[in-house]
C-alpha cells in the first residue's frame, strides 16, 4: 500500500518526466472509474507536482504557445498572473501509481491519462488496479490531515502535542493511533510495524503514555494504584521533538526516499522492490508475531503485545505474505461496503411484518396493543404463519325487541372502578 515515501517519490517521477512537455486539454478518464471527469479550460497546460504525507497534487499551469513546429514548441517564460491553473488532489488507495508510457502500450488499470502535445505518443497514466485510489479538483491540502511527519517534522510534532492531553484517540493503542491521518500524516501499516520494532515499543500500549511518559494513565474504575500521581512518573527534560517513536517517522521515510524502496503497489521496477524488501526488519516477516487491531489492520510485533490487546484477538498465519494482507483488506473493505448496502435495503420489523401478513388478514392497531387477547401459533420452523392466526373477539351488538331502550346495545367488559372511589365508599 503507497504510504508517504511512495507518494514522495511519485512526486519526483512525475517532476522528472514532465519537465518541459507541454500537455494538451485532452484528460481521459476510464468507463470504469466512478471518480470524476476533469476538464482543463486551456488547450495547453504544464504539469508540475508536489506531495504531501499520503496525498499528492498535480498542478496544470496555462501555457502560451507559439511556432509551433513538428514535435517542437517554444514556450514563452512570461509570469502573467491572469493564466488559469487548477490543482487536482490524488489519493492513491491502497494500489495507485503514476506511469509514463506511449498510446500503444497504455496499461490495463489506467484511470485517468494526460495526453502530451509536444510529444504525440506521450501519455502520463494513473495506475489504480484496484480502483481505491481517488481524485477530485481543489484548492489544496485535505482539512482533515495533518502536515508530513518527513517533511514537515516541527509543525508535525506541534500538532501532536498540541492534542495528546486532550484528544481520547491518544487512550488507545499507538499501533491504531499511527494510521490516523490527522496527525500521523503519511504513516501506513509497514511503516507503523517498522517504526514500533526498532523502538522497542509494544503495539497495543496506550497511545498518551507512549509519546510523552510525563501524563500518568487514567484511574480504571474499581482499582486502586499507589502511584497514580504525575509527580510519581519520570519527567523527559527534553521537548516531544526527541520522541523515539516522532523521530523514526521521520527518519525512515527519509531513509527510504534516499534507496529510492518502493513497496509492492503496481510498481514496475524490479530493483526498488527488492530494495524495500531486504529493508524490512518486521514487517510481514514470518519469525515475528501479528495480531489484528481493532481496524481490522494486522500488526507485526515482537514481543509483548501490550495491555490494550483487542478482547477478540486474532492472528493472521505464519505464511501470510504483504500481498495476501492487500487480498485481506479489499476483501475486509467490499464485506464492509456489502453490509452497508444490505442494511439499507432491509425494511424496518414493522413494515417486515405487514408485508408477510396476508391482504384478506388485516390486524387493527388495537388489536396489535392486546397482546393478551391476541394468540400466535408457531410452526415446527420458529416462523409465524399469519393464516394460524387468532383473532381477537371483538364488540358484537344484540338487537332485544323487548328492552325498551336503543335497539342497538353494544355489550362491553365489565371496568374496574378507580381505587380512590373504593377507599371513599369505605
Amino acid at each position: 500500500m503507497p504510504e508517504g515515501p511512495e507518494l514522495h517519490l511519485a512526486s519526483e517521477y512525475i517532476n522528472r518526466v514532465c519537465r518541459g512537455v507541454i500537455f494538451s486539454s485532452q484528460i481521459v478518464k476510464s468507463d470504469v472509474s466512478k471518480n470524476p471527469s476533469i476538464t482543463f479550460a486551456a488547450p495547453f497546460c504544464s504539469i508540475v507536482s508536489k506531495s504531501r504525507g499520503k496525498e499528492l497534487i498535480l498542478t496544470l499551469k496555462e501555457v502560451n504557445c507559439d511556432n509551433i513546429k513538428a514535435n517542437q514548441l517554444q514556450v514563452k517564460e512570461e509570469c502573467d498572473s491572469n493564466k488559469f491553473e487548477m490543482n487536482i488532489l490524488f489519493r492513491f488507495g491502497m494500489s495507485g501509481s503514476f506511469s509514463v508510457t506511449d498510446k500503444g502500450t497504455i496499461p490495463k488499470h489506467s484511470h485517468l491519462r494526460f495526453h502530451a502535445h509536444n510529444k504525440p505518443n506521450m501519455v502520463l497514466n494513473f495506475i489504480d488496479p484496484r480502483r481505491f485510489g481517488t481524485w477530485r479538483v481543489a484548492d489544496g491540502w485535505s482539512a482533515n490531515r495533518g502536515p508530513d511527519a518527513a517533511y514537515e517534522y516541527e509543525e508535525f510534532c506541534s500538532n501532536i502535542s498540541k492534542h495528546l492531553n486532550s484528544a481520547k484517540i491518544f487512550e488507545k493503542p499507538i499501533c491504531e493511533v499511527l494510521l490516523d491521518q490527522k496527525f500521523f500524516n503519511g504513516i501506513g501499516n509497514y511503516l507503523r510495524a517498522e517504526i514500533l520494532y526498532r523502538a522497542g515499543v509494544p503495539p497495543f500500549a496506550m497511545a498518551r503514555t507512549v509519546l510523552d511518559p510525563s501524563i500518568s494513565q487514567p484511574k480504571k474504575r474499581g482499582r486502586k494504584k499507589k502511584n497514580n500521581k504525575i509527580s510519581d512518573v519520570v519527567k523527559t527534560e527534553e521537548g516531544i521533538e526527541s520522541n523515539k517513536i516522532l523521530c523514526l517517522c521521520r527518519d525512515l521515510q527519509l531513509e527510504l526516499a534516499s534507496l529510492e524502496a518502493e513497496s509492492w503497489h503496481g510498481s514496475l521496477d524490479e530493483e526498488a522492490i527488492s530494495k524495500f524488501d531486504s529493508w524490512l526488519q518486521c514487517y510481514c516477516k514470518p519469525e515475528m508475531k501479528n495480531l489484528v487491531d481493532n481496524l481490522g489492520r494486522t500488526i507485526w510485533f515482537q514481543g509483548d503485545a501490550g495491555n490494550l490487546v483487542p478482547k477478540n484477538k486474532k492472528s493472521r498465519t505464519k505464511s501470510f505474505s504483504r500481498k495476501n494482507e492487500f487480498d485481506a483488506v479489499d476483501k475486509d473493505a467490499k464485506s464492509l461496503a456489502s453490509k452497508n448496502k444490505k442494511s439499507k435495503m432491509k425494511t424496518s420489523p414493522k413494515k417486515q411484518k405487514s408485508n408477510e401478513v396476508d391482504d384478506d388478514y388485516v390486524v387493527s392497531s388495537s388489536q396489535r396493543k392486546r397482546k393478551k387477547n391476541t394468540t400466535k401459533k408457531v410452526d415446527p420452523k420458529g416462523k409465524m404463519d399469519p393464516a394460524m392466526m387468532i383473532k381477537s373477539p371483538k364488540r358484537i351488538k344484540v338487537e332485544d325487541p323487548d328492552f325498551e331502550g336503543p335497539s342497538n346495545l353494544t355489550l362491553k367488559r365489565r371496568q374496574r372502578k378507580p381505587r380512590k372511589a373504593k377507599i371513599e365508599q369505605e
